[in-house]
């Protein structure tokens, strides 16, 4: 859990200053080369994360990543 939110804070600390320099409606002379890829980057990267976090969560439940609850047996893959 501390992983987590410890790398998600990293990814919103370097997320916002890069949509801030794509997103930015600055005179054309202070505007950084590759805008329009950024923004191409950022988007695919925005969707490829979302698409493994749905797999995961999907493959979650198939694989018996859980644990079982109180008076429930575990899968027989995981008795001894």
């Amino acid at each position: 859990m501390v992983w987590a939110v410890v790398t998600g804070l990293h990814v919103l600390g370097r997320l916002v200053p890069a949509l801030q320099l794509t997103l930015s409606r600055a005179a054309a002379t202070n505007r950084l080369p590759g805008r329009i890829q950024r923004g191409v980057v950022l988007g695919a990267t925005a969707l490829v994360a979302i698409a493994a976090t749905a797999l995961t969560l999907t493959l979650v439940n198939v694989s018996g990543w859980h644990r079982p609850s109180r008076g429930e047996r575990p899968p027989a893959a995981a008795r001894p």
